[in-house]
């Protein structure tokens, strides 16, 4: 551990670094708490420092090690904040964080889950939301439902073809 030790002799002065898989625990952590939507936020905000930071660097590949002192997002990352997105119901956020997956990582059942449920979930906060709202606006209410659900059932559609991934 380089924290407080004589490899780190600037401990008073600036912590010492995360690595990415202590951001993957940091971000796993935050996002598994029950009934804590803060600790969901911060678990997004952690993913998207993590973006920062693999952005920064011109040395990373797309492997699951850090090299030379690169920094680099492994499937833990991004399941964790998919799971944080399926709790809030942020669902375009989650449909982002699914795409950068599939361009960086493979694509894993665990990651198609929670981009469904923060899919659904979505769908859930609408249909809350829209009993609130005056009649008149209802129709505009049942589209922005229907946006996540349609989303979700196009997932499911190219789901074999694309990800390998099977519906039994």
């Amino acid at each position: 551990y380089e924290g407080v030790s004589n490899e780190n002799l600037e401990f008073r002065s600036a912590p010492p670094r995360m690595t990415s898989e202590g951001y993957a625990r940091s971000i796993r952590r935050h996002s598994r708490k029950r009934n804590q939507p803060s600790m969901w936020m911060h678990a997004l905000r952690i993913y998207k420092k993590t973006c920062d930071l693999e952005g920064r660097n011109s040395t990373t590949t797309t492997t699951t090690t850090s090299t030379a002192g690169g920094f680099v997002r492994t499937v833990a990352h991004y399941e964790g904040a998919l799971v944080a997105c399926s709790k809030l119901g942020f669902w375009k956020e989650a449909f982002h964080i699914f795409q950068d997956a599939k361009q960086n990582q493979r694509i894993t059942d665990g990651m198609v889950l929670s981009l469904l449920r923060a899919c659904i979930r979505a769908s859930y906060d609408n249909k809350k939301a829209s009993s609130l709202i005056p009649k008149s606006s209802n129709e505009t209410m049942a589209a922005s439902r229907r946006e996540p659900l349609d989303s979700a059932k196009d997932l499911l559609l190219r789901l074999e073809e694309e990800y390998g991934i099977f519906l039994s």
